[in-house]
């Protein structure tokens, strides 16, 4: 019947998908040279094309996950992204951001990792509040989703900081999300410590704690400008931007 032929089909298209999957994880950049590399680049480019469609349904979960596998592993080549953004792929991950499978979530954020790890990639403030929910609605038992979005911000904040224009309310929001994961990090620390069954803890929290500090250390702070061409000052408040304009640009 239809239910049947559905269910089939759906376990042979995630059959594919892995095997795929599989398939480029063990492909690295730079390691097919001349005819070969070309071929190989095409055969790439022409498999991301057909994989978007299942990367973007969610009526099979199982065969979404196995797509979003497959584009992470698409996503460690580089030129390969701006295709991605090309297709609408990315604008689709963000979305998938927000799904309540957390399984989608964790292999969407798994092709962002790759994805904003390329120095060309476009960094959109919907992507950066995906990330930011996701923090924050994480727990530290979702040890593994908590990490990865943590090393995706550390992607961003580290990569493109100075092409960000994030608003101060993103700003606020971000430091406010890792201060609470970060804060929740160090009291189960300190309890292992004096714990020696260091194995009951979510996972490895001392990497986790290193990667929130980076992003925490990388964050752009948002400056206001003096608006007088000739005179360049920034100011981390806007009270101090005003300041300035009375005390050395009274007359403009």
């Amino acid at each position: 019947d239809r239910w049947y032929q559905r269910r089939v089909h759906g376990e042979l298209v995630s059959c594919c998908l892995s095997a795929l999957s599989n398939l480029f994880f063990f492909d690295r950049p730079g390691s097919a040279l001349g005819q070969a590399a070309v071929e190989l680049k095409l055969l790439k480019a022409d498999i991301l094309g057909c994989v978007v469609d299942f990367a973007v349904q969610i009526t099979n979960e199982e065969v979404c996950c196995e797509a979003l596998r497959l584009l992470a592993n698409l996503a460690r080549h580089h030129e390969l992204v701006r295709q991605m953004e090309n297709l609408k792929i990315v604008e689709a991950l963000t979305i998938l951001l927000a799904h309540d499978n957390i399984d989608l979530v964790y292999y969407a954020v798994g092709v962002l990792i790759n994805v904003t790890s390329a120095n060309e990639a476009r960094i959109s403030p919907d992507m950066i509040e995906g990330l930011i929910k996701v923090v924050h609605d994480c727990s530290l038992s979702e040890f593994d989703l908590l990490l990865a979005t943590v090393k995706c911000l550390a992607n961003i904040t580290e990569k493109h900081g100075e092409r960000l224009k994030l608003t101060r309310e993103q700003i606020g929001e971000l430091e406010k999300v890792l201060t609470q994961r970060g804060d929740e990090c160090d009291l189960v620390l300190g309890g292992s410590s004096k714990n020696p069954k260091r194995e009951e803890t979510p996972g490895d929290l001392p990497l986790l704690r290193r990667v929130i500090n980076s992003v925490m250390n990388a964050i752009p702070e948002q400056t206001f400008n003096c608006p007088i061409a000739s005179c360049g000052r920034r100011f981390k408040a806007p009270e101090e931007l005003e300041n300035h304009i009375k005390r050395r640009h009274p007359t403009k």
